[in-house]
């Protein structure tokens, strides 16, 4: 369900426009000028509860469609389909910038059509944007993971110059139970569950062993 802003002084044209939007699934709010259109526009967004598409007739009192969709265009990167009687030239309309122009008389179907349309390319956008959020966190394990092993390097080096042999390390971290621990950690979680284990078993005990000595 998308939440839509219908802007339209034909008054049967704005309550039909409601009516198939409504029946689509969508929730609906109309105005019956462009002043009104920007108002409720911005109210929606200091609400937080943004309108997810615009709907705009091109002649209207107050302010006409193009104003409508420059000031939409200035609020948010919402998408406006302005529908309009008139022929527009190819200049005019790179000038006005709606998302979509639709000439009427156009069909009920149509307009769905496009309305789907325009929600699904933004939702695409959406979900792009939360894949490239993915992307990051997946960097930031990768580095964790590169962490852990250059400092599990530093751990096992500072034990080779003290002069304690791997073997024995493995011996007494075996000998303090945390053999089970580690293959428990194989099975659950793989790779980076073991470097950490071995990073905190070479820092606590290997710490206690050298005491010893």
């Amino acid at each position: 369900m998308a939440y839509i802003l219908v802007a339209d002084d034909y008054d049967l044209l704005r309550e039909a426009l409601k009516e198939l939007l409504e029946a689509g699934g969508h929730r609906v709010d109309t105005v019956p000028d462009g002043t009104d259109a920007i108002r409720e526009f911005h109210a929606a967004q200091q609400a937080f509860q943004p309108y997810d598409l615009v709907i705009t007739d091109l002649q209207m009192n107050g302010l006409d469609g193009d104003k409508v969709i420059r000031r939409v265009r200035e609020l948010a990167a919402t998408p406006v389909i302005l529908m309009t009687g008139q022929s527009l030239d190819k200049n005019r309309q790179e000038e006005i910038g709606a998302s979509r122009i639709l000439q009427k008389p156009v069909s009920g179907s149509v307009i769905l059509q496009e309305v789907d349309g325009l929600l699904h390319l933004r939702q695409r956008k959406t979900h792009g944007h939360g894949h490239d959020h993915d992307e990051d966190l997946s960097r930031m394990g990768r580095m964790g993971v590169i962490t852990a092993v250059v400092l599990l390097g530093i751990v096992v080096a500072a034990m080779a110059l003290a002069g304690v042999g791997a073997y024995k390390v493995v011996v007494y971290l075996i000998g303090e139970g945390r053999l089970a621990m580690l293959a428990a950690g194989t099975a659950a979680a793989g790779l980076p569950a073991v470097l950490l284990f071995l990073l905190w078993g070479f820092l606590g005990f290997g710490k206690d062993y050298l005491r010893t000595q």
